[in-house]
């Protein structure tokens, strides 16, 4: 359904004068065998010859000028691709520039003689699915802002979003994002960071260094391999496109959704009690550890539902107690928010990015505003 809609989709919106045609016939493909062949042959603007070989890259803009009247990227085709290749199939496209393209998707048939074989979709963790509760009404009556560049990558965000009963606030800039922020006051942002002018690390710092929208969190969502950077410059989840829906819901859903117990691993007495204030002013179970060892023994007696992380403590620091915990499936699962006031090499750093959620870096301003934000009414996604 999804395939067929965002494919006729941009015959419509490329397709000024003309016609649409939508046809269905089975034959048998020398790669694929017996086939089920759905063609959608528009009279639009057509695409060069050239732009045939990225068209399905991820979130690739063909360099057409009489794309760029239409603003944006060819809708969801990256997407489109992946969603037939999960159901072990392909896309072809024939064009010809200013006279119109032909789309053709090929699905497997069922073969009745073997035994019934189930694409599945990538697993979602089972501490993060998403069910339903009385909470769920509060979460998802949450505003979202979405920030992209592309109006047809919005309007997918948007849709995906409100059919899970969120409101949907949006934005085609930073300059405009910002002034939303303000105005609207959204509890989560999800962004992209490839924008021109201004990208989503302009809008990334903004939020870090503004004290009153520090700890909101922001998904950010992008066709780079930037997660180390984007986690560092303040991101609480990242996500590389394609993105499937059901993914992006349950890490929405796991950010908005406040917590009941945290585990904060912290040698300092000063700190462990300034943090634990926050957490109790918030009626959030709160127990203690001194350092990695204690808080492992911790574990064995409270499950918590996040861990906040001190790195330099003695008898076990906090990177050999990441280490420890990514041996136990149980304890792998819980969300991680690191506090240090270590100066992070670029090694270190990224392995931080890989197996925890967010980097707060220590400061007694910053670290309470942060705090006070994140744990107000929501939680980091895994």
């Amino acid at each position: 359904h999804q395939v067929i809609t965002n494919v006729i989709s941009n015959a419509i919106k490329y397709s000024n004068v003309g016609s649409i045609e939508v046809s269905l016939k089975s034959y048998s493909d020398s790669e694929l065998g017996e086939v089920a062949a759905i063609a959608i042959k528009d009279t639009g603007i057509g695409i060069k010859k050239e732009d045939l070989d990225i068209l399905f890259k991820k979130f690739t803009q063909v360099d057409s000028s009489t794309t760029r009247k239409t603003q944006g990227t060819v809708l969801g085709l990256a997407i489109t691709s992946e969603y037939v290749k999960m159901h072990q199939g392909r896309i072809e496209v024939e064009s010809e520039f200013d006279k119109g393209s032909t789309f053709t998707i090929l699905l497997p048939m069922a073969d009745k003689s073997k035994a019934k074989t189930v694409i599945a979709l990538p697993a979602i963790p089972k501490e993060t699915s998403y069910k339903k509760s009385p909470l769920v009404t509060q979460v998802e009556s949450s505003l979202i802002l979405c920030v992209d560049d592309d109006p047809d990558i919005l309007k997918y965000l948007q849709q995906t979003f409100e059919d899970e009963g969120y409101t949907v606030a949006l934005a085609t800039g930073v300059d405009e994002a910002c002034k939303k922020i303000h105005q609207a006051k959204p509890q989560l942002i999800c962004v992209d960071l490839s924008m021109p002018e201004k990208d989503g690390y302009v809008l990334l710092d903004y939020l870090r260094n503004n004290k009153e929208l520090q700890g909101l969190p922001v998904v950010v969502i992008s066709a780079t391999d930037d997660k180390t950077r984007a986690i560092s410059q303040g991101s609480t989840f990242f996500m590389k496109k394609p993105i499937l829906p059901e993914q992006l819901i349950n890490e929405v859903y796991s950010l908005l959704k406040p917590y009941d117990s945290i585990l904060v691993i912290e040698d300092d007495a000063d700190t462990s009690k300034l943090i634990s204030e926050i957490i109790h002013d918030k009626n959030i179970t709160c127990v203690t550890a001194s350092n990695g060892l204690e808080g492992l023994k911790t574990l064995s007696e409270f499950e918590p539902e996040l861990i906040l992380l001190d790195l330099n403590m003695p008898v076990m620091d906090g990177f050999e107690f990441l280490r420890e915990i990514q041996k136990h499936d149980k304890y792998s699962s819980i969300p991680v928010i690191v506090l240090t006031a270590r100066a992070l090499n670029e090694n270190e750093l990224e392995y931080l990015t890989n197996v925890t959620n967010s980097i707060i870096i220590k400061g007694k301003d910053y670290t309470t505003q942060v705090l006070q934000s994140l744990l107000s009414s929501r939680k980091c996604g895994l």
